[in-house]
Formats: structure tokens, C-alpha cells, sequence
């Protein structure tokens, strides 16, 4: 939750926004007015109805996997904020006698890492098989080195849109 100072703040820059481009004559669209009603900005759910699509991208993660004589590139999802709390919820354990809850960091960072690999198929039997492993998560383990690991969960990251510092995005409003 957004404290009032923000919300205020977030509010101010729409308004500018919104004055700014009715100023310079590209803001004509009735359906897209920023409505004021009891000091609460009221937006058009335009936006929310036909939202962009993140798209999958393709990586080089390592240099070792080639082909033709060049890397193979691995392609990657975004994962949904619904999949990553799936994932939180299978890490955290809760001690039935104390009440504590543990959270298996790096369990829950090499299943959100697996999770997002589109290619190569980490759920394909036969490159388990290659690699003598069962499951995903195992296999990307067996697979990557360590620095190969970091450059693919870095990607995952970047793709989920773990990268952006809110403070930016704010700046970015501003101008």
C-alpha cells in the first residue's frame, strides 16, 4: 500500500502530465481523461483492459553450448507475480511448535530461474537423461556453471522487471 504523500505525489504528476499534453495538442482522446472526483484520480481502464504483452527473449547464457559455431541461445518468459508467489508459498515452511517461518532462499531462486526457461526444455526426459538428473531445477544446476547461473537468473530478473528502481520510474514520469 502507497502512503498518502506518494499517492499525492503520483497524482500531481498525472496532472501535470495530462496538462502538458493537452498544451501541446496530443491529448485528445475523451477515454483517456484523467478524472477528478472527491480529490481521488479516477484513470480509464483502457489501459488495464488491452495491456502490452511482455514478450519472450533469447539469451546467449554461455559460450559452451554452440552450435553452427555459434552460442545457442536460450529463450526466456516472464514470469507473473501469481507463478512467483506459488513459488514463495512452496519455500516458506512454518515450525508447527515456535510459529517461525523459513524461507529456502536458493531453492525458490533455482525454481523462479527454471521456471522461465522456455528453451532449451528442461522438462525434455531425454536431456535429463543426459544429464542424470530428474526435474528442471536439477537439470539447470547440472547444466550451467555458476557464472553461466547468475548471467540467466540476472535475465530472468531483468525480463520479470526485478531491474527497475522505483525511484527511476518516478523521474521518468516527471520528465
Amino acid at each position: 500500500m502507497i502512503s498518502k504523500q506518494v499517492k499525492a505525489e503520483l497524482d500531481n504528476l498525472w496532472l501535470e502530465e495530462l496538462q502538458r499534453k493537452q498544451e501541446i495538442g496530443r491529448y485528445n482522446d475523451p477515454v483517456d481523461k484523467l478524472v477528478t472526483e472527491m480529490g481521488v484520480l479516477v484513470m480509464s481502464l483502457k489501459a488495464f483492459l488491452n495491456p502490452i504483452v511482455p514478450k519472450n527473449e533469447k539469451v546467449i547464457v554461455s559460450k559452451r553450448f554452440v552450435e553452427d559455431g555459434k552460442p545457442v541461445e536460450w529463450e526466456i518468459k516472464p514470469v507473473t507475480q501469481e507463478e512467483n508467489d506459488l513459488l514463495m508459498k512452496k519455500y516458506t515452511k512454518k515450525d508447527k511448535k515456535t510459529g517461525a517461518e523459513t524461507f529456502d532462499r536458493q531453492g525458490y531462486i533455482n525454481e523462479l530461474v527454471a521456471s522461465a526457461v522456455v528453451f532449451p526444455d528442461l522438462k525434455n526426459a531425454e536431456l535429463q537423461k543426459a544429464y542424470g538428473v530428474l526435474g528442471e531445477t536439477d537439470l539447470l544446476k547440472k547444466m550451467l556453471l555458476i557464472g553461466e547461473f547468475a548471467v540467466l537468473a540476472q535475465k530472468v530478473q531483468e525480463l520479470a522487471g526485478l531491474d527497475e528502481d522505483i525511484n527511476e520510474l518516478v523521474e521518468e514520469a516527471k520528465n
